[in-house]
């Protein structure tokens, strides 16, 4: 049993804190400790409940503190850790730098982010990727990507890693099963028809899911198109978000769009839509809430962004980024199917991540390449 160290830049509701927490509760080979460099976010207590040793820098977003770096080395120093991975840009930087100060056997960076828009991402965070691109062929003895795009977009920008690969995110199918047996008494404090078609987005309010394209392209659908109703889910998607609100309202959608805000039933949502969307403009990886409607026997429709077309297969719909107009004339092909076709276009997105996105497949990948860096320490250390 390996002791895994992972130091991550918080523990909020995202996919890269969704995966850790999925990997460390899971894998029962290794032994996993978990510092985020903020709080302690949604992750932290489950983690903790879940037996995982949580700590907490605290550190204010975007701002070291020489307390605070201290105290990571050390945490670092004293865990005695045979492989120390760290999660997402400012964590690759001040874990593995510190890592490499503090002698740690093997310092793994672990990206979930593909391009960082010039337009959206902030100045700093481009410059602290740039300062990671030089870096990498010193800190990391491996890098790893859960997605194709991701890795070729840091290769791309400069990294040169000394070991790099690829490990897609992984799904408990009993977690997410498709469970429909009352789909309207579901959803029956939304008091909608019988015949009406559930579509949702499980995304946080952020410019790169692009909310503002979707409602822009339901705005463009037909008159006639079947009668459907769209739900937004996730951080900030709640009646106090006023440019929401006010993007529905410009769109004249106020009586089809329903805001939901953050749900911990994530599965039970999933499995009772009819269609998924992931509108996104930029900069995902592999995208979680595509995935987990899929396991939840739910298709998607997707923008071309990340692995999210990989993803799909042939299990749903890809239109291009930032193309409202193409995602319109999507939409209305798709719910012009009905609602027996895409359950059983849901059946085979289940079926696609079973046999290529199992959670028992990123273990058993994740496991490989944690034995595979020891035993290139063990053999050093037979060596000397």
């Amino acid at each position: 049993m390996m002791k895994i160290l992972h130091v991550i830049t918080g523990l909020e509701n995202g996919g890269a804190e969704a995966v850790l927490f999925r990997l460390c509760t899971t894998d029962k080979r290794n032994s996993h400790r978990v510092v985020s460099l903020m709080g302690d976010g949604k992750y932290g207590q489950l983690l903790l409940d879940a037996n995982v040793d949580v700590e907490c820098l605290n550190l204010q977003r975007g701002r070291l503190s020489l307390k605070g770096t201290r105290r990571l080395y050390r945490i670092i120093k004293g865990s005695s850790c045979d492989i120390l991975q760290t999660w997402m840009p400012h964590a690759d930087f001040l874990g593995g730098v510190i890592g490499k100060f503090a002698r740690t056997p093997n310092v793994i960076w672990t990206v979930h982010h593909s391009n960082y828009d010039s337009t959206l991402t902030k100045v700093g965070t481009r410059f602290l990727v740039r300062v990671l691109s030089y870096l990498s062929p010193l800190v990391p003895s491996l890098v790893i990507s859960c997605s194709r795009v991701a890795l070729e977009s840091r290769l791309s920008e400069g990294y040169r890693p000394r070991q790099a690969l690829v490990i897609p995110n992984g799904y408990d199918d009993q977690f997410f099963t498709p469970d429909r047996r009352d789909q309207r008494a579901y959803w029956k404090g939304l008091e909608l028809g019988r015949e009406t078609l559930v579509v949702g987005m499980v995304a946080r309010f952020d410019a790169q899911k692009d909310h503002k394209g979707l409602l822009s392209a339901i705005a463009q659908l037909p008159h006639d198109v079947p009668d459907f109703s769209l739900l937004l889910v996730g951080p900030g998607m709640s009646a106090e978000n006023a440019m929401l609100n006010a993007w529905i309202e410009e769109a004249g959608l106020t009586n089809r769009v329903f805001l939901l805000g953050e749900s911990v039933d994530v599965p039970g949502i999933m499995a009772n839509l009819d269609l998924h969307v992931l509108a996104s403009a930029y900069g995902e990886a592999f995208p979680n809430a595509v995935a987990e409607s899929m396991a939840a026997g739910t298709a998607s429709i997707v923008t071309d962004v990340g692995d999210s077309a990989d993803i799909v297969g042939e299990t749903g719909w890809v239109v291009p980024p930032r193309n409202p107009t193409a995602l319109a004339a999507m939409l209305d092909s798709v719910l012009r199917l009905g609602r027996k076709h895409l359950r059983a276009k849901g059946w085979t997105a289940r079926e696609r991540v079973q046999t290529h996105f199992s959670l028992e497949k990123m273990l058993n990948n994740y496991g490989s390449a944690y034995t595979s860096l020891n035993r290139v320490v063990d053999k050093a250390h037979k060596e000397s």
